[in-house]
C-alpha cells in the first residue's frame, strides 16, 4: 500500500500544486492555456512517438486494441442509454453527460500514474500510450454527434468536413501514427532524434497534472456547489466513469484473451476520471457546460480513492 501511495501522491500532489499557484494567483492566467497548448501539440504527441517507435513486434495485439474501443464504446452506449432514459435528458444533453461518463483522463492522470507505478516497464508504458490515443474516440465521436446535432442540410455536409479536417490535424494520432509506421516497418531512427523526443515527451506529465490543476481550481470557482450538483443526478456519472467503464474494460479485454500488465494497465486507464477536454466540448456548444465542470472536479476528487482501491485489487490477483 505505501508503494502505491508514493505513486499517487505526487500525482495528486502536482494537481493541487496547481490548484494553490492559480488561487494564490501567482502565475498569470494564460499559464494554464499556454501549458495546455504545450502539452496538447509538443509534450504528448512526442512522447507518444518515442514510446511507440520503440514498439516491438508484438508487443501489442489486436484484441488489445479493439478490445479497449469496444470497451469506451459500450461505456458510452451505456451511460447514453441511462441519461436519455432513466433520467430524460434531451439528446444533446444525454450526449456530454454519456461523453463525461466514458472519457477517463489518459493523457493528463493515466500515463502518468502507470509510468511512476511501473517505471521500467516498456509494456505498460506502450498500452497507456495507445489508451492516450483510443480514448479519443469517444470525444470525436461525441463532438460530431453535437455539431451534426446544431446544423441542417447544407450546414451538416460542411459539419462532416470540418470533424475530418479535426482528425488529420489531431496531433496525437498523426504522431501516433507516425511512431507506430517506424516500429512496424523498422525504420531506423538516430539515437540523437530519439533522444529529443523523450526529454520532450517526459515534460508533458507533469506539465499536464500542474496545468490540470490550474483549470481545475477555475471550474471550482465557476461551480455552484457539490450539493446542487448531485441533486442534478451526477450520481450515475461518477458511478458509470470510476466503477462501470472500467469493470467493462476489464471484463471485455479478458474475454478476448488479454492477460497480465497489458489488461491491468488497461483497466487502470479506464478508471481515470472524467478528461478536461469533456468540459471544453460541452462549453463549446453550451450544453450542459456548468454539470460538466462540477462533475469533472467531484470525479477527480474522487478517483483520488478509487484509483488506489483498483491498484491494490488488481495486485491481489497478480495483474501488477
Amino acid at each position: 500500500m505505501l508503494s502505491i501511495l508514493s505513486t499517487l501522491v505526487p500525482v495528486f500532489g502536482i494537481i493541487l500544486f496547481g490548484i494553490v499557484v492559480e488561487r494564490m494567483g501567482f502565475l498569470p492566467v494564460e499559464t494554464s492555456v499556454c501549458l495546455n497548448q504545450f502539452v496538447y501539440w509538443i509534450g504528448l504527441p512526442t512522447m507518444l512517438f518515442h514510446q511507440l517507435a520503440r514498439m516491438e513486434s508484438g508487443q501489442v495485439s489486436g484484441a488489445l486494441v479493439w478490445g479497449m474501443l469496444l470497451s469506451f464504446g459500450v461505456a458510452y452506449a451505456f451511460a447514453h442509454g441511462v441519461f436519455s432514459g432513466g433520467f430524460r435528458r434531451h439528446r444533446q444533453e444525454s450526449t456530454v453527460f454519456a461523453l463525461l461518463s466514458s472519457f477517463p483522463n489518459s493523457a493528463f492522470m493515466g500515463l502518468p500514474i502507470v509510468v511512476l507505478l511501473l517505471p521500467d516497464n516498456a509494456e505498460a508504458a506502450i498500452v497507456a500510450s495507445l489508451g492516450a490515443v483510443l480514448t479519443s474516440a469517444n470525444m470525436l465521436f461525441a463532438d460530431g454527434k453535437l455539431e451534426l446535432g446544431r446544423h441542417k442540410g447544407e450546414g451538416r455536409k460542411q459539419a462532416v468536413l470540418s470533424l475530418f479536417r479535426a482528425l488529420y490535424r489531431n496531433p496525437l494520432l498523426i504522431y501516433s501514427a507516425l511512431g507506430a509506421a517506424v516500429s512496424l516497418f523498422g525504420i531506423p531512427m538516430p539515437k540523437s532524434i530519439l533522444a529529443m523526443t523523450g526529454m520532450l515527451g517526459s515534460t508533458s506529465a507533469p506539465c499536464a497534472l500542474f496545468c490540470m490543476g490550474m483549470i481545475l481550481s477555475r471550474q471550482m470557482t465557476s461551480s455552484r456547489g457539490f450539493v446542487k450538483g448531485w441533486a442534478r443526478n451526477q450520481f450515475p456519472l461518477h458511478l458509470i466513469k470510476l466503477f462501470v467503464e472500467p469493470a467493462f474494460t476489464f471484463g471485455i479485454l479478458h474475454l478476448l484473451g488479454v492477460r497480465g500488465i497489458s489488461l491491468a494497465v488497461a483497466t487502470i486507464i479506464a478508471a481515470m476520471p472524467t478528461a478536461v477536454a469533456a468540459y471544453i466540448i460541452a462549453e463549446k456548444y453550451q450544453v450542459a457546460a456548468e454539470d460538466s465542470s462540477l462533475g469533472i472536479v467531484v470525479d477527480t476528487a474522487l478517483s483520488a480513492v478509487t484509483i488506489p482501491v483498483l491498484i491494490v485489487l488488481l495486485q491481489s490477483y497478480g495483474l501488477l
